[in-house]
């Protein structure tokens, strides 16, 4: 029922898809921002936001859908392009850098870093996408090189 648009300054418009009539503008917070990727819950309560940066600090921000508020900013030590949740929405990952990063969504703590470079490596190897098996069970992490990744999630 609701679309999502984001841009490169950071805002995202929320759209009701039938009417075709914006219903909200989420406002970038800081003068440098952007909206990479965007993933709604399962749910549709809480849209996370890639590569949204406060203070330049690199975040991946929760927004409430209904009102628009800010729920929380995620730490990453990169920007991100992607955003991904699990089919049952207890997992929210984020393509960050050279690496994914996976949070609990029912208190947002990091549980998994995956994909750390090797020492051999002289140019950085972005991961760009990130994306949930059906199951929940598999992530995998699309890397700009055109790797894929398949990570094993514990349950």
């Amino acid at each position: 029922r609701i679309l999502a648009a984001g841009h490169s300054d950071g805002t995202v418009h929320l759209w009701d898809a039938a009417r075709g009539e914006v219903l909200r503008t989420l406002e970038a917070q800081t003068d440098y921002s952007k909206a990479d990727g965007l993933a709604f819950s399962p749910d549709g309560e809480v849209l996370a936001v890639a590569g949204a940066r406060l203070d330049f600090d690199h975040v991946v921000r929760l927004w409430r859908v209904s009102d628009g508020s800010v729920l929380a900013d995620l730490p990453l030590s990169d920007s991100a392009s992607d955003v991904a949740y699990s089919p049952d929405g207890r997992l929210l990952a984020a393509a960050s850098g050279e690496k994914a990063v996976v949070w609990n969504t029912s208190d947002w703590s990091e549980v998994a870093t995956l994909g750390l470079p090797g020492e051999d490596q002289t140019e950085r190897v972005w991961v760009t996408t990130v994306a949930f098996s059906p199951d929940g069970l598999l992530l995998a992490a699309g890397r700009w090189h055109g790797v894929l990744e398949l990570w094993r999630l514990a349950q």
